[in-house]
């Protein structure tokens, strides 16, 4: 059947296809990993065993598709479990698969469902986190082996490339977060992609969206079209809401101008960046904030809107994108000093000098 869905590939027009073998999940992943397969026959019981079905797969494929049909095989460079497959038993499979006709090796790790997030590394997880893999196998094998896994800037890709711990690089969120990407950095205009941060909402709802493109899976509805009659905009508001607003706004032709009550823009973004691990989602304040200044938005830092302010511009229209505020529960004590929010804890506004702390509230 595998054979058969290649060969009908090839007759549709496709130029080759990727056979999935990796994080011991689906039928070739299960196969291929100890965590899995407790078979006791010759599809089981030893590496050779493990890997046999993807090798007729492979045989049924060639014979099926042709020798020239390109077949890229995503492989688990380590499970990262115990028990599981691991780097080791990859470096002896690798030269296996190559022999076999395996055009080339996407080296990707982890197994699912107990190491989810290291298959879909998350926000603050390392970037490039599986190249070690990639240039471990990449000396083993004579195919091209493709680097994935938080590779979401044009340097970084060049970086991996240049010290030849990959011969190619793959990313999936990134390409959502921006399709552009590629033509973009040909440019050279790094500045202009929309950054991703890991964040997963594209890979875990059933309608993918992205926090940094509203446009995902919505892209004919939301083309940025010039307005019939450009208007005078003002925005209340900084942050995220408030920079894509005047962003769009200003694409379109109007003639916009923001107003920030604080020193910087950002937002809550600012402070949703200073737990640990979550410094990066600091580059779509910067992403933004460069876009709307490149779109010709005026930007008053320092400012608050007020009914005199609105008076003296006289916009066409007011956005409010002055943000949302932590909700309070009405309890006995509320108003006392030692109870703060959240955000006065990751503004530095709170101090903590108490040796039990009671947190209500867990996102």
């Amino acid at each position: 059947q595998f054979g058969d869905a290649a060969r009908r590939a090839r007759e549709a027009g496709f130029d080759g296809i990727g056979l999935h073998a990796a994080h011991a999940y689906h039928l070739v992943g299960s196969f291929m990993s100890p965590l899995r397969n407790k078979r006791s026959d010759a599809y089981g019981g030893s590496v050779d065993g493990r890997l046999k079905l993807f090798l007729d797969i492979v045989r049924n494929i060639r014979a099926k598709a042709g020798d020239d049909f390109p077949i890229v095989t995503r492989v688990s460079g380590d499970e990262l479990l115990p028990g599981g497959q691991h780097i080791q038993d990859m470096l002896y499979i690798a030269p296996i698969m190559a022999e076999a006709g395996v055009a080339a090796l996407n080296i990707s790790a982890g197994a699912i469902p107990e190491l989810g997030w290291r298959v879909i590394p998350p926000t603050g997880s390392a970037h490039g986190i599986n190249v070690p893999l990639s240039a471990a196998l990449k000396q083993v094998t004579n195919v091209p082996v493709i680097a994935v896994g938080r590779i979401y800037d044009p340097r970084l890709a060049e970086y991996i490339l240049q010290r030849n711990e990959a011969d190619l690089v793959a990313m999936g969120r990134a390409l959502l977060a921006d399709p552009e990407w590629p033509n973009k950095a040909a440019e050279g205009r790094i500045e202009d992609i929309v950054p991703c941060v890991g964040c997963s909402r594209c890979s875990f709802v059933q309608e993918p969206t992205c926090v940094v493109n509203a446009s995902l899976g919505k892209e004919k509805e939301m083309v940025i079209t010039p307005a019939a009659k450009p208007r005078k905009v003002l925005i209340a508001g900084g942050g995220p809401g408030g920079l894509e607003a005047a962003r769009v706004a200003a694409l379109r032709g109007h003639h916009v101008s923001l107003f920030e009550k604080e020193a910087k823009l950002g937002g809550q973004l600012e402070l949703a960046a200073m737990p640990p691990f979550k410094q990066e989602l600091c580059h779509v304040v910067k992403y933004l904030s460069m876009q709307a200044q490149k779109a010709g938005v005026t930007v008053e830092l320092n400012t608050r809107v007020t009914t005199e302010l609105i008076e003296k511009v006289k916009p066409d229209v007011v956005i409010v994108a002055t943000g949302g505020h932590p909700f309070v529960p009405d309890l006995p004590g509320v108003e006392n000093k030692h109870v703060v929010t959240a955000h006065d804890v990751l503004a530095g506004a709170a101090a903590l000098r108490f040796k039990n702390a009671v947190v209500i509230g867990g996102s």
